[in-house]
């Protein structure tokens, strides 16, 4: 499971359009939302990826219910997305992955994420 940290009026506005959500199969519904959003919708200026960040926190939990925490920082999403995409490539350009489609994890190893620049791992807790 994925969870967001979401503005109380952005979960109102969501609840009251939940019932009008059929219509987005519609394509000519689909076809004036995309075209909006590419006219309203920007990313994140270069101020904005170079000094944001994201803060990350997970939980797993075995069958008997014992569970191990932890956090992780990264770059602001957009950039951090970058770096890893070009270090993904580099490694397997070098033949540094098994054959297949793989994620970084199960390619690289899982501590892969902690090798890229600018990430933090904060301390994993027992419970």
């Amino acid at each position: 499971r994925v969870y967001s940290g979401t503005p109380p009026k952005a979960i109102r506005r969501a609840r009251r359009v939940r019932p009008l959500l059929p219509l987005l199969a519609l394509r000519p519904v689909k076809s004036f939302l995309r075209r909006r959003v590419e006219r309203t919708v920007t990313g994140p200026d270069e101020r904005a990826r170079t000094r944001g960040r994201m803060c990350l926190w997970g939980e797993v939990r075995d069958a008997a219910g014992a569970a191990v925490t932890g956090t992780l920082e990264t770059p602001e999403g957009y950039a951090f997305t970058a770096v890893s995409a070009v270090e993904c490539a580099e490694r397997i350009a070098a033949g540094r992955a098994p054959p297949g489609a793989w994620t970084p994890s199960k390619a690289f190893g899982w501590r892969f994420v902690t090798e890229l620049p600018g990430v933090v791992v904060g301390d994993l807790r027992r419970s």
